[in-house]
């Protein structure tokens, strides 16, 4: 349930954060295109990892999607450390 304080007028930017296994991505694409839905005009971002068991990377089964405004891939900080991260890339 979206807060009510949220319009899509006072939202500029939405980062969805790790989704990184095929599954998680696969059950959470009708759950991106309502955000997208929602926030026509926001930039809309998905900040995940290269997938390590050998199955399709995220940006793979994503690239031709029409509710992400980018895909960020960050392998570097491990599973636990939200913050930076986060905030690196909310910041630009």
């Amino acid at each position: 349930m979206l807060n009510s304080n949220v319009t899509p007028f006072s939202t500029q930017r939405i980062l969805i954060y790790r989704i990184e296994n095929l599954g998680d991505i696969i059950c959470t694409i009708p759950a991106m295109a309502a955000i997208r839905h929602h926030f026509p005009h926001v930039w809309i971002g998905l900040l995940t990892n290269k997938e390590a068991t050998g199955n399709p990377d995220p940006e793979e089964i994503l690239k031709n999607n029409d509710f992400l405004d980018e895909i960020i891939v960050d392998n570097e900080c491990p599973r636990w450390y939200l913050y930076s991260p986060i905030m690196k890339y909310m910041n630009k």
